[in-house]
């Protein structure tokens, strides 16, 4: 991850600054401290469901149910932190880059998911096996059809009544609807004598329910509700149709089908505003949920703070046979930061789908955003045929956020590796370098591609960076051959073949001492590879972005 580096006061001893080194070397270190804390989190969560025995129903089914549920209240916490994209690039502006895994946060949120989806599943299974070993049919149970009151008395504190003939009087009372008189006459005598020994606040009971108390008539009428007033009803039916939304979202989040089905993706995954507001149904106990709902009304503060640009006129066309230029004109100038991206809707083909794109432009005051777009599936296909007779079309715009890269502009030594489309955030600090040009101590861009358009269409700017001497070593591999037409000036020197990154990196370290930092955009393979070199040296930090 491109971090900021801590910068040491001089009068510090050194032996401080060698204590700290190590910990500046990699974001492992960072990685490894949450996933402990998450781990420690997760293993209260799950001795608090285990240790559990209130009644003769207590099964395994019930305790494993118990420990699904424990850990899904962390991972419903923890899932939506790392897609407020306004909340991490206000992070990253502080500089907590340093101190938070903010460079893996898609890669947290999908395996947040993937568990989440698991323990959802182990949580839901487990507790109709329970109901189902209970007294009497599964259905009525699960539906609430009696109130909850009743049902409890003839399933899971039967063995705590003194008598059926209580059970009657309840059902009685609930059907003659819970008359007051009744009440104090016949069910308060009842609830003494089998009930308010554990659900009372002054319970000393070790298993007692304090927070359902059944010491006076609206708490006890509160339980009497029958069907879909009822709480038993509440709490399955919120519970169910969440587990049906988290298999919709998890399905529809595989990358074989999110690539290709991406704006389905995208709608089908606002479904999780309404699993939020389902979990308050279904979720018992409210203060999980404040967290939670005090950092989205953060992130909805941020969204409302954000800057958007309605109708905006955009020029495109095309660089090639897979990649299209996009210029889009503000109306007013704008700083933009380098490393960052912005999200942008054509309403002409989709009026609700928002893509996030990285900007080329960075370090500098304009009105203008200048993109660099792929054609990777349904919507950007699309985009790309607009793009044939180099029209004008209607863009609205927001953003702007930072990317990963965004970290490398308070860095000194920093080398980038792009894979093919991959190179564009890289552009942007380029831009920025060129803005400012002593800005660096080293630069250096290792770019690896397929398509001699996109090199083709890039010329420009990669000269007048070489000729304005700006200290940026450029380095360009092709891993296919020069179409004809293609024209590439003498002075930008392309090898034919994959780069040996060993090398490369070796190089980079030649000439300075200190912490060094590795930005890479491009396929897996590639980042995979960067991320192995670096591992075998030190002083090395590692930003990687996928597109």
């Amino acid at each position: 991850m491109l971090n900021q580096s801590i910068e040491f006061p001089r009068y510090l001893p050194s032996v401080v600054t060698h204590i700290y080194s190590p910990l500046k070397k990699r974001s492992f270190w960072v990685k490894a401290t949450w996933l402990s804390m998450l781990i420690a989190g997760m293993g209260y969560q799950t001795y608090l469901g285990f240790n559990y025995s209130s009644n003769e129903t207590t099964n395994t089914a019930l305790i494993v149910g118990r420990i699904a549920a424990y850990n899904l209240l962390i991972l419903i916490v923890l899932l939506w932190l790392p897609v407020m994209r306004h909340t991490t690039t206000k992070l990253r502006y502080l500089g907590m880059d340093s101190w938070l895994p903010l460079d893996s946060v898609k890669n947290i949120h999908r395996w947040l998911g993937h568990v989440l989806f698991v323990a959802a599943l182990v949580h839901g299974v487990s507790y109709l096996v329970y109901f189902d070993s209970l007294e009497g049919d599964l259905l009525p149970i699960y539906i609430g059809q009696d109130s909850d009151l009743v049902r409890s008395m003839e399933t899971t504190m039967y063995e705590f009544v003194t008598e059926d003939e209580s059970i009657d009087d309840v059902r009685e009372w609930v059907a003659n609807g819970w008359d007051q008189k009744t009440y104090h006459d016949v069910i308060a005598p009842l609830m003494k004598e089998d009930c308010t020994k554990c659900h009372s606040a002054g319970s000393t009971m070790t298993y007692a329910v304090t927070s359902l108390p059944l010491t006076d008539f609206e708490s006890v009428k509160s339980l009497g509700r029958e069907s879909w007033a009822s709480r038993q009803f509440r709490i399955n039916m919120a519970g169910t149709v969440m587990l049906v939304f988290f298999v919709v979202i998890w399905l529809t989040s595989l990358a074989f089908l999110r690539k290709r089905y991406y704006h389905c993706f995208q709608y089908i995954h606002r479904l999780g505003y309404v699993i939020a507001v389902l979990a308050l149904l279904h979720i018992p106990r409210f203060e999980y949920c404040l967290f939670p709902a005090l950092l989205l009304l953060f992130e909805y503060f941020l969204n409302r703070k954000t800057r958007s640009w309605y109708g905006c006129r955009a020029q495109i066309r095309p660089v090639g046979g897979n990649t299209l230029a996009m210029e889009i004109k503000l109306p007013e100038s704008v700083f933009i930061k380098s490393g960052h991206f912005v999200q942008i809707r054509i309403r002409q083909l989709s009026k609700r789908e928002w893509h996030s794109i990285s900007l080329m432009s960075g370090g500098e005051s304009s009105d203008t955003l200048r993109l660099m777009i792929k054609n990777l599936g349904d919507w950007t296909d699309q985009l790309y045929r607009l793009s044939d007779d180099n029209r004008e079309i209607g863009v609205d715009v927001r953003g702007f956020y930072a990317s990963p890269i965004a970290g490398a502009e308070k860095e000194s030594r920093v080398l980038c590796v792009a894979g093919g489309i991959g190179i564009t955030p890289v552009l942007s600090l380029v831009n920025d370098y060129l803005e400012q040009p002593k800005k660096w101590e080293k630069m250096s861009v290792v770019w690896v591609f397929q398509d001699w358009f996109l090199l083709e269409g890039l010329v420009d700017l990669i000269r007048t960076a070489q000729e304005r001497e700006a200290g940026i070593s450029w380095h360009f591999f092709a891993t296919t051959n020069c179409p004809e037409g293609i024209l590439i000036p003498d002075d930008i020197q392309v090898f034919n073949r994959r780069p040996c990154l060993e090398a490369k990196i070796r190089q980079f370290e030649n000439g300075g001492d200190g912490l060094m930092h590795a930005f890479v955009c491009g396929p897996k393979s590639l980042s995979d590879a960067v991320v192995t070199q670096t591992k075998k040296r030190t002083n090395w930090r590692v930003a990687t972005e996928y597109f």
